[in-house]
């Protein structure tokens, strides 16, 4: 009867420890159930034939079998807590990611509606430049029609409005870094050939880009305004996106133990963060993220796959 209720109890523990990775793998990662499904029969079988030799066996066996099953059991109970911590930063990382895509959809919101407000004012003004403009003409006076035009072309375009793909997300990300390194003085060139519709998961691709651009925009500080500059590519070739950040930097590269780039920050437990989000963004999206650097130039490129 001991002998029974140990073995419930053995098992019992064990199916609760199941149920504990069920709520933090199975619903997070559905791709990777056979190789879950795997793991925790042979672990069963494992733990139930310990658990035979030690009712059954005498002797350094029934201690070495008891020995096997608090190591079992004890490894799965600290893989569980360490696999808790992983799930609880990751959430973290994502209301981080979430928290910037809304300063980057509020800005744009922003941009589109002044937009819209100087259409309608424009709109309001043309009757009364139409009229001004026939005045000057019937005058012969040119040089005004000259200086009224160039006046009007200033207005209608203000340079605020820099991506215009049609995709919200890469317009409102590239919009809101880009004009922060305009008052840097980085000079900013850019190649945008995407849909307006990607499927990418907007909090990815705003986690992406906009590490990215803030890795490129913080080396170009290092610089004298002269010498900044960071250069823009994305475009969808066979259902894949590729997106290339090049920005000028002096040619400092910090690495640490395990060949991660780490920032040059003093505070670096306040920073830093940016390549590790993007490096497990990419990852966890089934992309690849490589990057290149000579003295002068550094270029980060991201493949992820099948976006259409």
């Amino acid at each position: 009867m001991n002998d029974v209720l140990m073995a419930l109890l053995t098992n019992g523990f064990f199916l609760y420890l199941t149920y504990g990775y069920y709520k933090l793998l199975w619903k997070g990662y559905p791709r990777r159930r056979p190789y879950y499904v795997a793991a925790w029969v042979m672990l069963f079988v494992v733990l139930n034939f310990s658990t035979y030799l030690f009712f059954t066996q005498n002797g350094l066996l029934e201690i070495a079998s008891m020995i096997g099953i608090t190591i079992l059991l004890t490894t799965a109970v600290i893989i569980e807590h360490i696999l808790e911590r992983i799930v609880l930063v990751k959430k973290q990382m994502q209301e981080q990611l979430m928290n910037q895509q809304v300063i980057y959809y509020t800005k744009q919101y922003e941009e589109i509606a002044h937009t819209q407000d100087e259409i309608r004012r424009q709109r309001h003004e043309l009757k009364n430049s139409y009229i001004a403009l026939e005045s000057m003409a019937e005058q012969g006076d040119i040089e005004g029609i000259q200086q009224f035009l160039k006046k009007a072309l200033c207005r209608l375009d203000d340079g605020k409005t820099i991506a215009r793909t049609g995709n919200f997300t890469v317009d409102a990300v590239i919009n809101y870094k880009l004009r922060l390194a305009k008052t840097l003085g980085i000079k900013t060139n850019f190649s945008l050939n995407i849909p307006t519709k990607l499927q990418v998961n907007d909090v990815i691709l705003c986690g992406i880009l906009g590490n990215a651009l803030d890795n490129a925009i913080d080396a170009c500080r290092y610089l004298s305004k002269a010498k900044r500059y960071i250069k823009i590519k994305m475009n969808v070739e066979k259902r894949n996106l590729f997106i290339e950040v090049t920005n000028a930097f002096d040619g400092t590269i910090k690495i640490d133990e395990k060949g991660n780039l780490i920032t040059r920050k003093i505070q670096m437990q306040q920073h830093g963060f940016g390549y590790q989000t993007m490096k497990s963004l990419v990852h966890d999206n089934n992309g690849t993220m490589d990057q290149v650097w000579d003295e002068k130039e550094f270029t980060l490129r991201v493949l992820l796959y099948h976006v259409l």
